[in-house]
């Protein structure tokens, strides 16, 4: 469907808190990407009373509102009014829950900081499935529905070799240990070491992908995995995307002490799955591509394809 609204090209105009707010407003009366799935009617006077409050110790805000600051704004609308919206208003098909969970309302909730930070990680992570959307009908495939629509899968589209395919989307935003490092480096003023093996990085993403294939498991057709990776995470996986450690056959580097020394909510994830580390290669090679992405302020660029083995 055609549609017009100035949110992709509109400019904020940096001067004040106060007036790039009003711009804001303006910005969405008129946006019905915003006015009806981002900052709907309801929540909009609590969102604009949140704005004017000092920042917490991390520094959070509005996701909306950092896009149309940085000029990024049309990079997350689009795609809503391209794949959820019907002209002004939401497709009726549109779940429930999906809309609430793309309200930009995480600091609106009376929880701690590190719970803030998890739930803009989480709407970052439904963005991804509709930029994805967007970002691969440029390329030529033609999206037939969405898990936002009622599919049961992220996406299911047609590829651009006209066979019938699902796509299963995994956001890996920057972690919580990367996040309470930050906030200790806020609070002493100074930078605070810390060791990372970049082998962690690479079997989370082998983890990731294993989730998502295991998803995929019931659709007969071609299946494919996208791994979006956040610019702000990006060097934990780095190494491993750029020498090739990705490849077929495919296992996890030292998976029980990696294991251990990953948080406990983590490792549950991980419990879930007791024939993982045995079973990691067969099921991956049940996938037909692996994509890794990286997103840098909402922009997509593909790093890699891990094709199956033939």
């Amino acid at each position: 469907m055609q549609f017009k609204c100035d949110c992709h090209t509109v400019k904020c105009i940096k001067t004040n808190q106060s007036s790039i707010l009003n711009q804001f407003e303006n910005v969405r009366k008129n946006c019905p990407a915003l006015r009806e799935i981002f900052v709907p009617e309801d929540y909009w006077p609590e969102f604009r009373k949140k704005v004017s409050e000092p920042l917490d110790e991390a520094g959070h805000y509005p996701i909306t509102l950092s896009a149309y600051k940085t000029g990024n704004l049309g990079k997350i609308t689009l795609p809503v009014h391209a794949h959820l919206l019907d002209g002004e208003k939401p497709k009726k098909n549109l779940k429930l829950q999906y809309k609430q969970d793309l309200i930009d309302n995480y600091m609106s909730k009376k929880t701690d900081t590190f719970d803030r930070f998890r739930r803009a990680r989480g709407f970052n992570g439904k963005l991804a499935e509709l930029i994805t959307s967007s970002w691969i009908e440029c390329q030529g495939w033609k999206i037939k529905n969405l898990e936002a629509l009622g599919s049961c899968f992220d996406i299911e589209a047609i590829s651009p070799q006209g066979s019938n395919s699902v796509i299963e989307v995994k956001y890996i935003g920057e972690a919580d240990w990367q996040f309470e490092v930050e906030l200790k480096s806020l609070e002493s003023g100074e930078a605070v070491a810390v060791s990372f093996s970049p082998y962690s990085g690479y079997n989370y993403i082998l983890f990731k992908t294993y989730e998502a294939a295991k998803q995929l498991e019931t659709f007969s057709g071609d299946r494919y995995v996208f791994i979006v990776i956040s610019n702000l995470t990006w060097g934990n996986s780095e190494m491993a995307i750029e020498c090739n450690w990705i490849r077929h056959p495919l296992h996890f580097f030292e998976f029980s002490k990696w294991k251990g020394s990953v948080s406990d909510s983590f490792a549950k994830s991980i419990n879930k799955y007791p024939n993982i580390e045995k079973e990691i290669n067969e099921v991956l090679n049940q996938i037909k591509e692996l994509w890794v992405i990286k997103d840098e302020s909402w922009e997509y660029t593909l790093s890699k394809i891990i094709k199956k083995e033939s």
